[in-house]
């Protein structure tokens, strides 16, 4: 995903794909691909975070009565915190354009960490 600045001076890359295999295509669009470019752990296949706008969005496979979210900024503020409680999670958020981060946490402990742009 990518936006031009107003003034078509620039573009803003959100998010890429790659793939190291000669030949194997990426359908656009699609958050499966032979090799990701995060972590390829179980617990990592369980979730995807992506922004739209100034909303976060969380998809989790499957879900713990132990789960949260936190969204921080770069400077280690937190700017929202919930428990994930449902297979889908919409978060509006109202800050400054920048980048993010959303951790999801079991039991207060880190799981899983994605950074994210909002606009």
């Amino acid at each position: 995903r990518c936006s031009v600045i107003d003034s078509a001076e620039g573009l803003i890359i959100h998010d890429y794909a790659y793939e190291v295999e000669p030949d194997k295509p990426i359908e656009a669009g699609s958050t499966i691909s032979y090799v990701g470019i995060n972590d390829l752990t179980a617990v990592s296949n369980n979730f995807q975070i992506y922004t739209f706008n100034n909303v976060v969005i969380i998809n989790c496979k499957e879900i713990t009565s132990d789960l949260s979210y936190q969204i921080i900024n770069l400077q280690g503020a937190k700017i929202a915190v919930g428990n994930v409680n449902t297979n889908q999670i919409v978060i509006p958020i109202d800050v400054a354009a920048g980048i993010y981060l959303v951790d999801l946490l079991i039991n207060g402990e880190i799981v899983y960490s994605k950074k994210v742009t909002l606009n």
